[in-house]
């Protein structure tokens, strides 16, 4: 899949230019875009007061209004605030929110459900103070098909971002290049985070018992294309 610089991915820190994040939309929908408008904090996402969203396969996601705005990282909450609505009309409202615990400086994720899609987001100083993501629906979410790769730190290789239904304990990677499994990554909060090998990929999430739940195909180049 080819990799794109998604402009509206970068809320922050434009201003260092020699900070490429290769972010690639592996499952995007064509409606869902951030915006690289503003200063972070300068702006708070449209909060519905309603009881939550849809997605009742992600138990990370609560009531948005119950979210305390403070625990939204700044870079976060400007991309938020510019999601466009349903069908890429006026400004999406985000109905729910969910902030994955254990986060750190260097990377903290957030999913939030707006205007019916499903979206994941991380910032963080392993992407120089930006926020990095996109928006799906529910349907790709809930068959493991929601994620996001970036330039990983280092560079042969690529950062992966997912968001995963309830019951996936883990995802594995597996190139199949030596035909053993690349890596494994645990599910926190139906959200994993890996850094693979820059080559064409099988994840496979997986429940408690072992049980294979999805498997997915990431396309990714060594050239980056």
């Amino acid at each position: 899949m080819q990799s794109i610089v998604n402009r509206k991915l970068i809320v922050s820190l434009l201003a260092l230019a020699a900070v490429a994040l290769l972010v690639v939309a592996l499952s995007a929908t064509s409606d869902s875009t951030t915006s690289d408008s503003g200063q972070a904090g300068d702006s708070e996402p449209a909060l519905a007061a309603t009881s939550g969203g849809t997605a009742s396969q992600f138990s990370v996601l609560k009531p948005a209004a119950s979210v305390p705005k403070g625990e939204i990282p700044d870079a976060v909450a400007s991309v938020l605030d510019e999601l466009p609505g349903s069908g890429g009309q006026g400004n999406g409202v985000v109905t729910a929110l969910g902030i994955v615990p254990g986060g750190s400086g260097s990377s903290q994720a957030v999913v939030a459900e707006v205007s019916g899609s499903l979206c994941v987001f991380a910032a963080g100083k392993d992407y120089q103070g930006a926020a990095v993501g996109s928006c799906f629906t529910i349907t790709k979410a809930e068959a493991g098909e929601a994620y996001v790769a970036v330039q990983g730190t280092s560079q042969d290789e690529v950062r992966v971002i997912g968001i995963v239904p309830d019951g996936v304990k883990d995802v594995s990677f597996d190139s199949g290049a030596n035909g053993t499994v690349d890596a494994k990554a645990p599910v926190q909060s139906n959200v994993y985070q890996a850094d693979v090998a820059k080559a064409p990929t099988a994840v496979t999430g997986r429940g408690a018992s072992g049980d294979a739940r999805f498997q997915a195909n990431l396309p990714l180049a060594a050239n980056g294309g």
